[in-house]
């Protein structure tokens, strides 16, 4: 069994419990509660082994605290355990800033709104250490941000920019891609900064830029072809059925149908995972020759 499995299952009955309001029992340091995937079948190579403490690991996910949700907390989870045994800076997670200020209070409260990705930052952090009881983990953990907007239609949180383009070849090891699908559904290489999915008047609204220690654009590599082509290995986690979500609750179907967003899913998880791994049996599988 991988070393990923084991620091995944980990981390996951971790997150598990954050979602359901028991975050204050969050604690990485308890190793009895920890579980772990030993039934999984999982073929170990060079690329794939984060035993490994000399691969650099990147965790990009498609939401981030104070929103409250799986795709925010068992990322941040998963990368505080992937930095024990690694010199600090490398892992890090990769989660969005919203640039509109009125998205940032719909969904992080009028509190919470930010100033800059610093002072989220800082508030990640302090839940590292306050809630997750993390302190050595998040004095190691590297926490960057990509520009996003958030869309009323899908009731989600979409990149502006090509993540790709934001991680320095020399870093390119192993990605763990939260929701690859979400991620990959717009894709946009070719015009960094620029998507077309905007919530109705945001465009009007003033948009808060990074924070400049947060800039770090790769140039040169902003056009790679994708996530398989520049790292390694790539790891994609499935956390939504968004067919049934859509079908459900109808978010997102004025864009695009329930049975379509299933097909591209499929298609870009192909594309851009090596590996993939889904939280539930529940999900749909996306990629059977890759699970």
């Amino acid at each position: 069994m991988s070393t990923f499995h084991k620091l995944s299952g980990r981390s996951l009955k971790i997150a598990s419990n954050a979602l359901y309001g028991e975050v204050e029992d969050a604690d990485l340091s308890n190793e009895n509660s920890f579980a772990t995937f030993d039934e999984l079948d999982y073929e170990l190579t060079a690329e794939s082994d984060l035993s490994n403490v000399n691969h650099r690991i990147w965790i990009t996910t498609t939401a981030a605290l104070p929103w409250m949700t799986g795709t925010a907390v068992n990322p941040l989870l998963r990368a505080l355990a992937l930095t024990r045994g690694r010199e600090e800076g490398f892992v890090t997670l990769l989660i969005p800033w919203l640039v509109s200020k009125k998205a940032r209070t719909k969904l992080y409260g009028k509190e919470k709104t930010f100033a800059d990705s610093d002072e989220q930052e800082d508030y990640i952090r302090n839940f590292c250490r306050e809630k997750a009881r993390c302190v050595e983990e998040e004095k190691s953990l590297h926490i960057k941000f990509y520009p996003a907007v958030y869309n009323e239609g899908f009731g989600s949180i979409f990149p502006t920019c090509d993540i790709c383009g934001l991680i320095p070849d020399n870093e390119a090891d192993i990605a763990i891609l939260e929701e690859p699908e979400h991620l990959n559904w717009f894709r946009v290489p070719e015009e960094k900064h620029q998507l077309s999915l905007k919530t109705e008047g945001e465009e009007k609204e003033s948009m808060t830029p990074l924070s400049q220690s947060q800039i770090n654009l790769d140039e040169e590599n902003a056009y790679q072809l994708g996530w398989t082509n520049k790292f390694r290995h790539v790891v994609g986690i499935l956390h939504t059925n968004y067919g049934a979500y859509m079908q459900d609750y109808g978010l997102g179907t004025s864009i695009i149908g329930a049975p379509a967003i299933t097909m591209l899913s499929s298609i870009v998880v192909r594309a851009y995972c090596h590996r993939v791994i889904r939280l539930s049996a529940t999900l749909p599988s996306l990629a059977p020759n890759k699970e």
